[in-house]
């Protein structure tokens, strides 16, 4: 996305356990329908924001999901390991400190965790695809001045310079850009939970 040439990250992930709400099987829903869409409620301004900041958020909020997976998977395939291939599952001799160790592990829910951390990456996964989609739909200059808006944190000046064009034109960009993007997310499958997720992403 974006010109050619490198454009520098602005900017860290939000926290990714707290965007989530808790999880079960999946994510919380933000509200109890589907509030956008045919018969719904125009998203706001500020909610198609919130998405587009979400968005450029979720690869590195991914990348610590990741790292936390793989080493819960390591402490649990080490005391595996160390157990004779039995953790979990009631073999070898009980009394051995290893094996005891192991089990513990495995019942305060390490395994657990590990898979709770896959269900939160496969809603990342689902959230960033849909809104690259909706994105994508737009006109380049549309969407290179929501990159570089929500992505870089650039001021309207830069925008401006960087575009060629006028700051009242990059602005006015901007705008119908949000307007667009505001009715494709209306389309997307329970866009009330993405805008829930996009909202807690931003305030933690």
């Amino acid at each position: 996305m974006g010109a050619p040439g490198a454009l520098p990250e602005k900017r860290g992930a939000e926290r990714p356990a707290e965007v989530f709400g808790p999880v079960g099987a999946g994510a919380r829903r933000w509200s109890g329908k589907d509030q956008f869409g045919a018969g719904g409620e125009k998203m706001s301004g500020k909610d198609v924001k919130r998405v587009v900041q979400y968005f450029y958020s979720i690869p590195e909020m991914a990348r610590i999901l990741r790292e936390e997976q793989r080493e819960v998977e390591d402490v649990y395939d080490t005391l595996k390991a160390a157990a004779g291939g039995e953790v979990g599952h009631g073999g070898g001799s009980p009394g051995r400190p290893v094996e005891m160790a192991a089990s513990r592990a495995v019942d305060k829910g390490a395994w657990e965790r590990a898979g709770e951390i896959g269900v939160k990456l496969e809603v990342l996964e689902g959230d960033a695809a849909a809104v690259r989609t909706c994105l994508d739909g737009l006109c380049g200059r549309y969407k290179r001045v929501l990159e570089m808006r929500h992505r870089f944190g650039y001021s309207w000046g830069k925008i401006s310079v960087t575009l060629g064009v006028p700051d009242s034109t990059a602005r006015n960009w901007y705008h119908k850009a949000v307007l667009c993007l505001g009715e494709a997310l209306e389309d997307v499958p329970m866009a009330d939970e993405l805008v829930g997720r996009a909202s807690r992403a931003r305030t933690t």
